[in-house]
């Protein structure tokens, strides 16, 4: 154990893969690791230098090997791919690793702060739902917590009114039938997440979008929306070439009339996925937010 200088380290859910290596490159280590005994494993090592491919996890573990004294580097997967010599597997990866972690000319990757991963996740927004002019964002806050969960991203501009906390809190709790009201529209909020998740997973990206613009426009209380391919490709969670290819079709079918940042819908119902019943009126049935 003692003359282990590098080590490559595969991890994976549940197992990592270790193989370490001496001074003059003959393998000293090459052994499965449980997750409940990585820390425990590396407290025992002398500081050496210790390879993983870079990921959203790697920097959590590189954080904590660096506090128990170890150098980390982490390095793209796409440069450690070519150092596989045999058929592809963890044992196979971390000798890999093992091997570029030691090259002079290999570019490394930094290890993120937890404020840095966190500034990602931001830059990383999927919708979950929306709220127009008859919601209430942050009400979670006043039931039951402190602060808000979520972040509310403001896309078309209006009217709205703000409250602080503590006062609307104390208001709550005098009036009974306010915060059941409130806590309702907390259940509608969730109902229309599960809904908009379980569209995500079943549904082709035409009936997707087609709901996501009847919904907001119903929200707007209009039929013309200012939105860019971009904004709505990052709701979706699709790449921005898809929102066009499908803005194409639709506006070739005569369903909406799309310009930069400017969209106008017209009957749009035959490709959106909500069910007949709940469309009334030309506008989403609020029976939607309840039922779904």
């Amino acid at each position: 154990m003692q003359a282990v200088k590098t080590i490559g380290l595969d991890i994976a859910k549940s197992v990592f893969q270790v193989h370490g290596v001496d001074a003059d490159g003959q393998v000293v280590i090459r052994r499965k690791l449980k997750r409940c005994y990585m820390l425990a494993f590396f407290q025992k090592m002398p500081q050496c230098l210790i390879g993983m491919e870079a990921c959203a996890t790697s920097h959590h573990w590189s954080k904590e090997l660096q506090t128990l004294g170890h150098r980390v580097r982490l390095m793209p997967p796409a440069y450690v791919r070519p150092y596989v010599e045999r058929q592809k597997n963890d044992a196979a990866d971390a000798e890999a690793i093992c091997e570029v972690v030691t090259r002079t000319n290999m570019r490394f990757v930094g290890t993120k702060t937890t404020e840095q991963q966190s500034c990602l996740v931001l830059h990383r927004t999927r919708h979950l739902f929306m709220v127009g002019r008859d919601g209430v964002i942050g009400s979670g806050a006043a039931l039951n917590g402190r602060v808000s969960l979520n972040q509310a991203i403001v896309q078309i501009g209006g009217r709205a009114q703000r409250c602080p906390v503590e006062p609307l809190k104390e208001f709550l709790q005098k009036h009974t039938h306010a915060r059941s009201l409130m806590g309702a529209h907390e259940q509608a909020l969730l109902a229309q997440a599960q809904q908009a998740a379980a569209c995500n997973a079943t549904h082709v990206i035409e009936s997707r979008l087609a709901r996501w613009l009847l919904r907001a426009a119903d929200l707007h209380g209009g039929d013309e929306l200012l939105l860019t391919q971009e904004y709505i490709a990052q709701m979706l969670g699709v790449r921005r070439m898809s929102v066009t290819v499908v803005a194409r079709t639709l506006q070739e079918a005569g369903m909406i009339r799309y310009k930069r940042g400017h969209m106008k819908m017209f009957a749009i119902w035959n490709h959106c996925c909500i069910p007949r019943n709940l469309r009334r009126n030309g506008s989403i049935s609020r029976d939607l937010l309840v039922n779904a």
